[in-house]
């Protein structure tokens, strides 16, 4: 086994010497970021009960977030290469911080929406910044390399801490809280930043070309839109469908703009390198299966087991804590394996976490299990790949490869929770067997979701209500349990391709091609 010889880059002596300082402020926005696009799913019912929001502005209140910063992330990861990605950065923190008090100052339907895609302005901002400027800050490329598994580490454990934080949150202090919390977070971030963090950027003769700007957003905002909706309305109807074919029209004319412009938005050129497209879609696929997990487990304990929002957190928590404690293993991993074995082994890990729920023994246990297994299997995947498409990318292009990969990170979310979770859906309104006398008006509500299925159960007798919901909930835990199972088997096809798309190489090294 070869090991390509450590390089090291030029580093400001000031810089090197705050090099781990730096990581930790990055580190520290990054999971401030992450965290806010799952933090609601153990928040939303306290919101609703509260508030009383329609069911299209509960459906804004969750996905604005998700859906501004995944439409903005390429644009201001070439945004921040040209104007200065220090500048960015320190930008996004005070938008993500002023954004979060007016969610609390104003606390209505509208304004929370109007707060939350406000959240994702910011986010965008910071994320591409965050390795762009890590990227920089470390001469040493086996330090490089250690800095950025940490790096997608908690990029990795930050949605999982999300429903954790939230549930906590909100069971001591209100929902108010899981908006709040971000404010000392981000101003803390940005007193250090304006301290310690370096400047940077590339500028380019040529102009921003803002017709890519808002093709791209449109199309990724379509897009995100439409996967979304057809978990609820379908694929054939116009407001999910429909917009899912705008969506891939506008990316696709988009791609092909970008290929004949002097100085891209995006450099679709970066697509062409097999290792950083091969690392790109197994990170995809992995934040598709953990986004379903985190939302279909929340849901899960909370309805089906019956628990708080701050318990169902902390049943959450073996994902997130095991994706956490990787981070210090992962580094010495990637020095001894090759950087496909890492990623293969972390996907028959996590593929075969999927199979545990369905064993037979005791649900919670299980459970249990195959979240911390399914948490070393993540961390493993995003880490590695997080190293390999950065190693890929040329250093002046840092921002834009950095967008590329938390695109992906926001896109697998949306796909995780639209695609399995609507798979998982499915299943259970076929599955759900009505008990004697229940109202078919009961059962056809019943049908809908999990969650309309225990409201549906509460409004009637007991001794209807009861075995309805005893129905339900063993259709749902049915369908999650099938529906992983056929996700492992996934996941356990895709160990196999990448470990043969990917060259044999060690993550350490720079020359991942």
């Amino acid at each position: 086994m070869t090991t390509a010889p450590t390089t090291t880059t030029s580093v400001d002596p000031t810089v090197h010497a705050n090099r781990w300082r730096i990581l930790g402020v990055l580190g520290l926005s990054l999971l401030m970021v992450v965290m806010d696009a799952t933090i609601l799913h153990t928040a939303m019912s306290k919101i609703i009960e509260d508030l009383g929001p329609s069911s299209i502005q509960q459906l804004w209140i969750v996905n604005a977030y998700a859906l501004v910063i995944s439409g903005l992330l390429i644009t201001m990861g070439a945004l921040g290469d040209r104007t200065g990605r220090k500048r960015l950065f320190n930008l996004g923190l005070l938008v993500f911080a002023a954004a979060s008090v007016l969610a609390v100052l104003f606390p209505t339907p509208v304004m929370l929406v109007v707060s939350r895609a406000l959240l994702g302005v910011g986010g965008a901002m910071i994320l591409p910044s965050t390795l762009s400027i890590l990227r920089g800050a470390f001469a040493d490329a086996k330090e490089r390399t250690t800095a950025i598994v940490v790096w997608g580490t908690m990029a990795a454990a930050g949605g999982a801490i999300g429903p954790v934080v939230g549930g906590a949150l909100v069971q001591a202090f209100g929902w108010r809280s899981a908006f709040l919390v971000n404010v000392p977070v981000a101003l803390a971030a940005l007193v250090l930043s304006l301290k310690l963090l370096p400047e940077s950027s590339t500028p380019s003769a040529t102009r921003l070309d803002w017709p890519s700007v808002a093709i791209s957003f449109l199309g990724m905002a379509a897009f995100v839109q439409g996967i979304k909706m057809i978990g609820k309305e379908g694929l054939f109807e116009l407001q999910s469908g429909g917009l899912l074919v705008l969506g891939l029209v506008m990316m696709a004319y988009f791609v092909r703009r970008q290929l004949g412009l002097p100085d891209p938005l995006m450099d679709v050129g970066l697509f062409r390198i097999r290792s950083f497209s091969a690392a790109l879609v197994a990170y995809l696929l992995v934040t598709v299966v953990l986004g379903a997990l985190l939302y279909l487990g929340s849901q899960w304990f909370q309805i089906v087991r019956g628990m708080s929002p701050l318990s169902a957190g902390l049943r959450l928590m073996p994902l997130g804590a095991a994706m956490l404690l990787m981070g210090f293993v992962t580094p010495k991993i990637l020095q001894r394996l090759y950087a496909r074995t890492a990623v293969a082994l972390g996907l028959l890990l996590l593929g075969g976490s999927l199979f545990v729920p369905a064993l037979p023994g005791d649900e919670l246990t299980l459970v249990g299990i195959s979240f911390a297994v399914a948490g070393v299997g993540c961390a493993l995947v995003m880490a590695t790949a997080v190293a390999v498409i950065m190693s890929a990318a040329p250093p002046e292009r840092a921002g834009r490869a950095a967008a590329i990969q938390e695109t992906a990170l926001e896109l697998g979310n949306v796909l995780g929770i639209s695609i399995i979770g609507s798979v998982v859906a499915a299943l259970y309104g076929s599955w759900l067997q009505a008990p004697a006398g229940t109202p078919a008006a009961s059962l056809e509500q019943a049908r809908g979701s999990i969650g309309e299925g225990a409201k549906a159960a509460r409004e009637l007798p007991a001794e209807v209500g009861e075995p309805l919901a005893q129905a339900a909930n063993s259709a749902f835990t049915r369908a999650f349990d099938v529906s992983m199972t056929v996700t492992g088997g996934v996941l356990v096809a895709a160990a196999v391709a990448v470990y043969l798309l990917i060259p044999r190489f060690k993550a350490s090294a720079d020359a991942a091609h």
